[in-house]
């Protein structure tokens, strides 16, 4: 895979009403604006909250790259978006790490085609990605991948 970094950044401003009602805005920045609390993002957050009556309560700054060498997808039984692997990781306070990966491949399935194959080189990887980079929302180390398996919308008829 070839990845290659996008030249802005998407800084997103979240603010709250006096009612609880939630609103966005994004705006792109220079690449090279990373930091929510320094430069373009909090000068111009601090503009925003100066002329809205609404509370800004986050300020997201959204890195991307894109694929430059796109893949084929591949044909198979699990190969739609609408079939899901859902997996579970569990954080080191117990917390749950929920999400879903779509059009999952066979080959990371045991062999009821249902649950994940904890052996797969694959799984194994993702696991190990996880708990090395991955966090819970509160900031909590990820401790190891809890449950895993393949989700087939009931609507689908087959396998």
């Amino acid at each position: 895979m070839s990845w290659v970094s996008e030249g802005t950044t998407q800084v997103v401003f979240g603010f709250i009403d006096a009612s609880g009602a939630r609103a966005n805005m994004s705006v792109y920045m220079d690449a090279g604006e990373v930091d929510p609390l320094a430069g373009g993002p909090l000068a111009l957050g601090n503009a925003l909250q100066a002329i809205s009556n609404d509370f800004l309560s986050i300020t997201e700054c959204r890195v991307r790259a894109t694929q430059t060498a796109p893949g084929t997808p591949t044909d198979g039984p699990y190969a739609r978006g609408a079939d899901k692997l859902k997996l579970v990781f569990r954080g080191v306070d117990g917390s749950p790490i929920n999400f879903q990966i779509g059009s999952p491949s066979e080959l990371v399935l045991d062999d009821n085609k249902q649950d994940v194959d904890r052996a797969n080189a694959a799984i194994i990887a993702l696991e190990a990605a996880m708990v090395l980079y991955g966090k819970t929302a509160e900031g909590k180390a990820v401790q190891a991948l809890q449950l895993g398996y393949r989700h087939r919308p009931s609507r689908r008829k087959g396998l």
